[in-house]
């Protein structure tokens, strides 16, 4: 009889990601001036990476919003978000407070993506929606208070 070997399995075929897709816990904040930390997670689609991976965070994509008038200005540079290898997320916190103005405007985002610099994903932004706290009035109500006065006044 003779025995013969058997070829060891390779391993799983670890898959490249295709896609880095962003979500935040806190996508909604009122218009008034209290910060709130909003975790930003990235997610990986179609796969892992075997080693660790960082994507710095950068505002995006026609934020409607506008950094100083409608919300504080963030930091120049955001956080990273380091993915680590075999993981398919990764989160950091930016701390945003919007501003409340006396405007009537419509609600107004902050779209947050990431840069996934020379890797082959593509990149899905998130945005942050600010909810206008004015209201519009359709009417005017004024109220004159009559008083009489002396020709000698």
């Amino acid at each position: 009889m003779v025995v013969v070997p058997l070829a060891p399995t390779p391993a799983a075929a670890q898959q490249t990601p295709t896609g880095l897709t962003l979500s935040v816990d806190t996508p909604t904040l009122q218009e008034n001036p209290v910060s709130t930390t909003v975790e930003v997670t990235a997610t990986l689609t179609g796969g892992t990476y075997g080693e660790d991976k960082t994507f710095e965070l950068e505002l995006c994509c026609n934020s409607t919003a506008t950094s100083g008038l409608d919300y504080q200005p963030l930091p120049l540079t955001l956080p990273e978000i380091t993915i680590l290898g075999g993981s398919m997320s990764g989160t950091a916190d930016i701390v945003i407070t919007p501003i409340n103005d006396r405007l009537i405007e419509t609600d107004e985002t902050i779209n947050i993506g990431a840069d996934v610099g020379v890797l082959p994903l593509t990149m899905t932004a998130v945005a942050i929606t600010i909810v206008d706290n004015d209201i519009a009035s359709d009417q005017i109500t004024l109220s004159v208070n009559t008083s009489s006065l002396r020709e000698d006044d």
